[in-house]
């Protein structure tokens, strides 16, 4: 009989525990719940503080999401209330945006690859009409020594021809094999000290 007692008591303390265990986590999940509530109503409402205002004040906050009908006949506006659905156009909204960034950077990177090609482009360039105008002084001078000299003496100072200054006039430069045509003929004409 002992034995019963024993076990009986035992089985009285396991329930009692039971029971204070279950009161204690029913307390904790009506906690939760508050907490749970109260998040709620902050996600919803904004705050406390315009939960407890009127409706217009509430409205006046709500958020939109626009539409646009691609057939044209108007875009559509449907309210942000927090739905499955809302939840997809928000993360579509964020693709979309991932992907223009995408592309902005995509197409920046192609522009600036084309500029550093425009760049190296131009400079080449301005290189060889830098060494083309080097070149024209250098011949203008010596065809400008060579006309005073020849005014001075009649032929070239380097032992050339004589009448190179007449043939600067003319708009024609001895080269090697004939004449060629002195596409500076104006400027020459303009710049000689005896005009």
């Amino acid at each position: 009989m002992s034995f019963m007692v024993s076990t009986s008591y035992r089985l009285n303390l396991a329930m009692q525990a039971l029971d204070a265990e279950k009161s204690e986590r029913c307390q904790e999940c009506q906690e939760l719940r508050a907490i749970l509530d109260s998040v709620w109503k902050r996600a919803t409402c904004g705050s406390a503080a315009s939960c407890s205002k009127n409706d217009e004040e509430f409205t006046k906050k709500s958020y939109y999401f626009k539409y646009a009908d691609p057939e044209g006949r108007g875009d559509e506006f449907k309210e942000l209330v927090g739905d499955a659905e809302d939840i997809n156009t928000l993360y579509e909204m964020v693709r979309e945006a991932l992907g223009d960034t995408v592309n902005l950077r995509q197409q920046i990177a192609d522009e600036h690859a084309s500029r550093t090609r425009e760049t190296s482009t131009s400079r080449h360039q301005l290189d060889q009409m830098s060494r083309q105008l080097n070149t024209v002084q250098a011949l203008l001078r010596e065809v400008t020594q060579s006309a005073g000299a020849e005014g001075m003496k009649g032929t070239h100072a380097s032992g050339g021809t004589p009448g190179a200054s007449n043939r600067l006039r003319r708009g024609k430069l001895s080269a090697s094999d004939g004449e060629a045509e002195c596409p500076w003929r104006e400027e020459a004409e303009s710049s000689r000290p005896d005009s």
